[in-house]
């Protein structure tokens, strides 16, 4: 079995795999900042550790594609207590239930199979925005030009100054090809796109965008010894589309949407 579905109180973490730059010398910060508020469907994933007398905060990033339903990474489930979604006027959106692919558990530790980093999450009340992204179900994803947006860690590509300010920030890239189920950018490597971005720590479960689809789920990101290039991956939307649509509809059926 291919898929589990799993309701539970509320379980997210987040991936710090990321560690370096995301944007380019060449273009300033703000522009990224503008392309970020264009990608309003992408908000902030706020999740509360428990441990002893002590709580710890993980923040990530998530795809709403639905007023309740949000689309996150499902690395990002495994290690909180509880966790929620904020929208732009600052306000907390409990998760109700998530949802992820029973192979996320048995690949998880094993970085050569396909990847099945994707959680389906139901929102405790809906989020209303103008536009909810469609699902990509087109399998034509290598060489075209995409956007990607998330409020994870900021900062120039190369350099090992950061910073991490809650902002929401988008770019674009090019995919380079699909490997192992994820979709592969880089950056440093072949050509630029003219605002040219690749994700970052606290990215994780935001998405990738082709013709204004959801295309791809961030990941984690690679970078080379050695070399002076990185590499993003993104679970790929259009290999799990059937499965997402099915876990929404059944979610819906469970939570009652009012």
């Amino acid at each position: 079995m291919r898929y589990l579905i799993l309701s539970i109180a509320i379980l997210l973490g987040l991936s710090t795999t990321a560690s370096s730059g995301t944007i380019s010398k060449n273009n300033p910060d703000r522009l990224h900042i503008e392309y970020g508020a264009k990608h309003k469907c992408v908000l902030r994933l706020v999740g509360l550790i428990k441990k002893d007398d002590a709580t710890q905060y993980s923040s990530g990033s998530c795809v709403i594609v639905d007023p309740n339903i949000a689309i996150t990474a499902a690395h990002a489930i495994a290690s909180v207590d509880e966790c929620f979604v904020k929208n732009d006027k600052d306000e907390n959106i409990s998760i109700s239930a998530c949802v992820f692919p029973r192979l996320f558990i048995d690949n998880k530790h094993d970085m050569h199979k396909p990847s099945y980093d994707i959680a389906v999450c139901y929102l405790e009340k809906p989020i209303q925005l103008d536009f909810y992204p469609r699902l990509y179900d087109k399998n034509d994803e290598s060489g075209k030009i995409c956007s990607m947006a998330g409020f994870g860690v900021s900062g120039i590509h190369g350099s090992s100054k950061t910073k991490t300010d809650k902002l929401r920030r988008a770019g674009s890239n090019i995919v380079d090809g699909v490997f192992d189920g994820m979709l592969e950018c880089s950056f440093g490597y072949g050509q630029d796109t003219k605002l040219e971005f690749l994700i970052n720590s606290g990215d994780s479960g935001g998405g990738l965008f082709i013709d204004k689809k959801l295309a791809g789920i961030n990941s984690s990101i690679y970078k080379y010894k050695g070399k002076i290039y990185n590499n993003s991956r993104h679970t790929r939307i259009s290999m799990h589309k059937d499965w997402i649509e099915s876990v929404i509809k059944v979610l819906k059926q469970n939570y009652k949407e009012k």
